[in-house]
């Protein structure tokens, strides 16, 4: 994530993907794991809350009220499972980090997302 927030900054995909990053106000991942760890448990049944082993941590959200999330775990965060949560009960897993995927989210119609459909991609910095 630091990589990508170095590259592109505090903002928006598409104007549909929101990454929530360390200090941004209202987007803030620390804030938001916080709060997730207190007031979301059964949001991300059924799997655990950060910072348990293998707990979920959101780093994205979507205005079609779509979650993007880590399972933790592994020793490197950058091999951390991205996990969608598409509504309340069902979960996407996919095999990459987050830099992969949002490749393909951007990119691979297949996966179902509606970015693939928009011909010049965008991101707004919200800086």
């Amino acid at each position: 994530m630091a990589a990508i927030v170095d590259l592109f900054g505090y903002g928006s995909f598409d104007m549909y993907l929101e990454l929530l990053v360390p200090g941004m106000r209202g987007l803030d991942l620390v804030e938001w794991a916080t709060g997730d760890a207190v007031h979301a448990r059964d949001l991300w049944r059924p799997h655990s809350v950060f910072p348990a082993p293998g707990g979920i941590l959101r780093w994205g959200t979507s205005e079609q009220e779509l979650d993007f999330v880590w399972q933790t775990g592994a020793p490197d965060p950058d091999d951390w499972t991205v996990l969608v949560r598409t509504d309340f009960d069902t979960w996407e897993r996919h095999e990459s980090g987050m830099g992969e995927f949002l490749v393909r989210l951007l990119t691979d119609e297949r996966l179902g997302y509606p970015t693939h459909r928009i011909a010049a991609h965008c991101f707004m910095d919200y800086a």
